[in-house]
């Protein structure tokens, strides 16, 4: 199971996405507030989980995407704890931003 995690101004979606059978089985949409508390969230995606019948061990991936910088810190915070691989979508945007400015001083 992976999750892809969506985190916008004003809403954060996460689509739980089953590798398996190569699709997303559901989306759910929290809205985004800076002052929620980490272990908040943190119970309302345990209870999305358990109500599709998984549980956060069950996922291996997490691919964030974000632009709201608490959230980034707290979901990579959540993964480390439960041994989740992390991915964030800026880092990959940052790696070929930068291999793209190589490839044009090069050219």
């Amino acid at each position: 199971m992976n999750l892809l995690v969506d985190v916008g101004n004003t809403f954060t979606k996460i689509s739980l996405y089953d590798k398996k059978a190569n699709k997303i089985i559901r989306v759910y949409n929290f809205k985004t507030d800076a002052t929620i508390l980490e272990h908040v969230f943190y119970e309302e995606l345990k209870e999305a989980l358990i109500i599709e019948g998984y549980s956060i061990y069950d996922i291996s991936k997490l691919l964030l995407s974000s632009v709201t910088p608490k959230w980034n810190n707290f979901i990579e915070k959540l993964c480390n704890f439960f041994n989740i691989i992390f991915y964030n979508v800026e880092d990959f945007y940052k790696t070929f931003y930068h291999i793209f400015l190589s490839i044009l001083i090069l050219v």
